[in-house]
């Protein structure tokens, strides 16, 4: 019998209970958008028309890493100042990772979320999130790489390059292969020649078929040094554009990067089909940052959280600047785009490589997307060209250039 049908109970008593019951529901519901937290580096992921935002080190765990969840709702307008967001961190209060600079990535179909990194204890954690049921489950973690965002293909397979021993504070430069089947993380190969951790301008790819590593130079207008900065695939398929970051006031690799560096708010891209830098002229204005997210949304890059304080000072935030990569200029709303999604590839069986039709990004404003076959100008290696991993339609062809979205460290630090 329903309370409301309790015939005896004083109207009083009655709305007291259901009270009791309106709350005791709403406590297993996700915290609705009045809840933000300020925090530094997390991933964020585009699914759908949400954008799920994992980890980070924030204020509300005194400064240290968490597994704070939340969602970016992207079907409604909104205005940079007020976004909705969803916080879902109650739902794996005891099973999430705690994740800081680990890793973040979907499965093929878009219907889970995998995350990992270290705790503080020095251990490794695994767990994944069922973004239909809301629920979080906990995977072995005795391979598990940390440290280390991922890259993924078509299929759900993940890699991840490098990793940090917190026992010993040393980095290696291991390659970490995800078999979504198994579930498993497994070591793929060791590179000759340790590579630097900070202040280099070689970009370095990997040939995930062939186990091939390749150097290759970039010209033009080089950006500066940094680190921490974020890097998203641009409307063409070929291009990669960065924002911000922190990096020295100088050029110079003597520079103590804790005390010295500067907050960037600079936006710059790499055209990989001519290996070419360019810096495009942006108007309007962003908040300069680091350690913060990006993710590109139709031809609108979404910059988020971070910290905004120079040198070794951490101001944490949790506002979100827009950039039109049509128009470049930084813009104050957000409007809903009608669109497949393009973050999650949809699986489908191999085929032959082909190269792929894609325009470069001009360093003046565009209207539209042009796009123009072009062949690849990268060499050859052991039978494999590179970059040479999984393209099978638009949305795989995005992520033929997610190993150089990887390894823009090399414009900075690791």
């Amino acid at each position: 019998m329903l309370v409301f049908q309790i015939p005896r109970l004083k109207c009083s008593l009655r709305a007291f209970i259901l009270l009791i019951l309106f709350f005791f529901c709403l406590g297993a519901l996700p915290t609705c958008a009045a809840i933000n937290y300020d925090r530094i580096n997390q991933y964020s992921i585009l699914i759908g028309k949400t954008i799920w935002v994992f980890g980070g080190a924030s204020p509300t765990t005194n400064e240290t890493v968490s597994n704070i969840l939340t969602g970016l709702n992207l079907s409604i307008p909104w205005n940079s100042t007020t976004p909705p967001w969803t916080d879902y961190t109650a739902i794996g209060k005891n099973i999430a990772p705690l994740n800081s600079f680990g890793g973040f990535m979907p499965r093929a179909d878009g219907s889970v979320l995998y995350m990992w990194g270290e705790m503080l204890t020095g251990d490794t954690a695994f767990a994944m999130f069922n973004l239909t049921s809301k629920t979080w489950t906990s995977l072995p973690n005795s391979t598990v790489p940390n440290m280390s965002p991922a890259v993924w293909d078509s299929d759900g397979n993940g890699w991840t390059w490098g990793d940090f021993a917190l026992n010993n504070r040393i980095f290696d430069n291991s390659v970490f292969a995800f078999n979504p089947n198994e579930l498993a993380w497994t070591t793929l190969l060791q590179m000759d020649t340790a590579l630097p951790r900070r202040t280099y301008f070689t970009l370095v790819l990997v040939c995930t078929t062939s186990g091939t590593w390749l150097n290759q130079t970039a010209t033009g207008d080089i950006p500066d040094l940094r680190g921490q900065h974020t890097a998203v695939l641009g409307l063409d398929d070929a291009s990669i554009i960065i924002f911000g970051g922190s990096g020295p006031q100088t050029n110079d690799t003597t520079v103590d990067p804790t005390t010295d560096n500067l907050t960037l708010g600079d936006v710059v891209y790499l055209n990989t089909t001519s290996m070419t830098w360019m810096q495009p002229s942006v108007s309007g204005n962003a908040t300069a940052r680091y350690g913060h997210s990006a993710t590109l949304v139709g031809d609108l890059m979404l910059v988020m959280y971070g910290s905004i304080g120079q040198g070794s000072d951490q101001e944490f935030t949790n506002d979100v600047d827009i950039l039109n990569i049509t128009s470049w200029s930084w813009q104050k709303n957000f409007t809903p785009y009608i669109a497949p999604n393009i973050s999650v590839p949809v699986h489908s069986s191999s085929k032959p490589f082909t190269n792929p039709a894609a325009t470069h990004l001009p360093s003046s404003p565009i209207s539209s997307p042009v796009i123009t076959p072009h062949p690849s100008p990268l060499t050859p290696v052991n039978g494999c060209r590179a970059p040479c991993w999984h393209r099978r339609r638009l949305s795989a062809r995005r992520g033929r250039l997610r190993w150089f979205l990887y390894n823009l460290a090399p414009i900075g630090e690791k």
